[in-house]
């Protein structure tokens, strides 16, 4: 396919006639549309796995094709003011873009990648109007129980790249025992 064939429309997550002008007038600024679209494009384009143990709670396949979710972390927590928080979206977002640096980028290695995606992990949960810090605090807690766990079920594609970057040996050979 050449560049000339392609349509513009066939590549953006809004619909030209939906808009009164392009480019958009947000495009050159922070925009929590963009960016809670995006999340809904990775939301479609992966699938999303809730049945194994996964160290430092999520982790995605060699592919890139499944984000693994440990089967034990709850789905949401609810906030000190109350509002319920569903968690799901923001680790498919952190996972979809840690793995695809790392496919891209070669010679970047993974606690570059995670702080990156973690990144717009944080601006994906502030934009929704979610406090960072008890957000953290969750996951901080979480990764904790998962770490500590014992990995009895590991799906055999599981992509070890964050534990072999980590030297997280232990995690790494239980991981292995697990996955046979």
């Amino acid at each position: 396919m050449k560049v000339q064939d392609v349509k513009i429309e066939d590549h953006l997550l809004y619909k030209l006639n939906e808009v009164e002008s392009f480019p958009f007038p947000d495009d050159w600024d922070l925009n929590n549309k963009i960016l809670d679209d995006s999340v809904a494009a990775f939301m479609q384009d992966v699938e999303v796995n809730y049945d194994y143990d996964i160290p430092y709670v999520a982790g995605y396949n060699v592919k890139g094709t499944v984000v693994y979710i440990d089967k034990d972390l709850p789905k949401g927590y609810k906030q000190k003011n109350g509002k319920n928080v569903q968690v799901e979206k923001y680790l498919v977002l952190h996972e979809c873009v840690e793995k695809a640096l790392l496919q891209r980028f070669k010679n970047l290695i993974y606690e570059t990648s995670h702080q990156l995606a973690l990144r717009l992990e944080q601006a994906a949960v502030q934009g929704d109007g979610v406090d960072w810090k008890e957000y953290n605090d969750f996951f901080v807690k979480w990764i904790k129980k998962c770490g500590d766990e014992k990995i009895q079920n590991a799906p055999s594609d599981l992509d070890l790249t964050p534990y072999v970057d980590e030297e997280d040996t232990k995690v790494l050979d239980n991981l292995k025992r697990a996955m046979r």
